[in-house]
């Protein structure tokens, strides 16, 4: 069984006013979830023994590397774009982060 979120756990709802704010924090989140993968890459190169079970983790996080890098060039490019823009790249990054996750 679910547990319903309370209203006061949500997020306010975003509109004009805090878009920016809502960007600048999911644009935070994704550079660090990029430099993490990164991290753990190099750790597994430099790695003498490449574990079976760790190999489709690997492969699970260059995928998400690679869609959250291709998303974030998407992001700086079209910075400041109208809010309908905007509120479609933050879904697309809500999409990224569902799929990872398997949901």
């Amino acid at each position: 069984m679910a547990l319903k979120k309370k209203k006061e756990d949500l997020p306010p709802p975003i509109d004009e006013t805090n878009i920016d704010q809502v960007e600048k924090e999911i644009m935070k989140a994704a550079n660090d979830t990029i430099s993490s993968i990164e991290k753990v890459f190099a750790s597994w190169e430099l790695s003498k023994e490449k574990p079976d079970e760790f190999k489709e983790r690997i492969k699970n996080y260059k995928w998400l590397h690679g869609e959250l890098c291709k998303w974030e060039k998407e992001m700086l490019k079209s910075k400041n774009k109208d809010f309908k823009s905007r509120i479609k790249r933050i879904w697309k990054f809500v999409y990224i982060c569902y799929s990872y996750r398997g949901e």
